[in-house]
């Protein structure tokens, strides 16, 4: 009789401290002023690298001399603004202020290191979601106008709706992302280009070349619940996977200076990453997170010339990490 007391007490005692479920949902405020710092690296490297002519393969002294000529890239970025969401419609924002502080990088290319500060840096930037549920951007400030490249894919504010679960959810649970959600996930994350590279062009044509084979899984897990600066939050785990390829993507590399007679290039790739979100579960929005990433590109390019068949294999190694906050001026 005592054991049976001893169980039914523990169950019971189970049952009022369990977690509660929560409705995880993002809340969007007017004229609430957010200040956002973000810093950033990336690093892309050459991995492995063959080659064959006519079947043979080329010697260790040749690849050594193709490899040296392609360097590694590092890049840091330190990005500060504030965010002041001006409208909000049906609970979502429609049209909301950028204020850029600072909009930095240092880009590393084999021993050539230089400095610079984005077109964006200091601006005063007005978004507002357009018939389309584009975001249109423009510069409301007295400085020179910039190019109409820096004013797309902005965000009006925080991005959490594509990781939020559907319904309520306590501390422990997981849930999956649909392909759709993953990609959207991905796009909006990212946010507007702050700097412009000379080969803009060619890699928004790799995108649209890898839409139609992108593959990718996602999951959420609410690790556990702690505060953070000051709040009350959920860290949720999100880890994705993606993968992607593309074929006949010579022209798109070598344009009009294309080698030998012909040449063809295929690409395929995948990459996975972490990132822990600390989402405060009153205010309704992302507190801080912290991501990294590894993935691969593999390259394969068949040349044609003279009577030689030149096939070469490369794979590019890409990583990276970095850290968002969002605080309250």
């Amino acid at each position: 009789m005592h054991a049976l007391v001893k169980s039914v007490g523990a169950i019971v005692a189970a049952v009022l401290v369990a977690p509660e479920r929560e409705e995880l949902r993002a809340v969007y405020s007017e004229d609430v002023a957010l200040v956002v710092r973000s810093e950033s690296t990336t690093r892309m490297e050459l991995g492995d690298l063959s080659g064959t002519v006519n079947g043979q393969e080329l010697p260790p002294e040749a690849l050594e001399e193709i490899g040296g000529s392609m360097t590694s890239e590092d890049k840091l970025e330190r990005v500060e603004l504030t965010v002041t969401i001006d409208e909000v419609e049906d609970g979502r924002p429609i049209a909301a202020t950028h204020e850029y502080a600072e909009v930095w990088r240092r880009k590393t290319d084999g021993d050539e290191e230089t400095e610079e500060e984005g077109p964006l840096d200091g601006r005063t930037v007005k978004l507002r979601l357009g018939d389309d549920d584009e975001v249109e951007a423009e510069i409301a400030d007295d400085g020179e106008d910039v190019d109409e490249l820096y004013l797309k894919d902005h965000l009006l504010s925080y991005v959490c709706e594509h990781y939020l679960p559907d319904d309520e959810a306590e501390e422990g649970d997981s849930w999956d992302l649909d392909e759709d959600a993953v990609f959207e996930l991905l796009r909006r994350s990212g946010g507007p280009e702050l700097f412009i590279e000379e080969n803009a062009e060619q890699e928004a044509a790799f995108e649209e070349a890898f839409e139609d084979s992108e593959r990718g899984e996602g999951t959420v897990t609410w690790e556990t619940t702690e505060e953070r600066g000051g709040l009350r939050c959920a860290l949720l785990v999100v880890e994705l996977t993606v993968e992607f390829s593309a074929d006949d993507v010579g022209d798109m590399i070598f344009g009009d200076d294309a080698p030998g007679e012909s040449a063809s290039v295929s690409m395929d790739g995948d990459a996975e990453g972490t990132t822990r979100v600390w989402f405060a579960l009153e205010e309704g929005r992302p507190v801080a997170e912290e991501y990294d990433f590894d993935g691969e590109m593999e390259i394969t390019m068949l040349i044609e010339e003279d009577g030689f068949e030149i096939e070469m294999e490369m794979v590019m190694e890409l990583s990276g990490e970095g850290e968002k906050t969002w605080s309250e001026e």
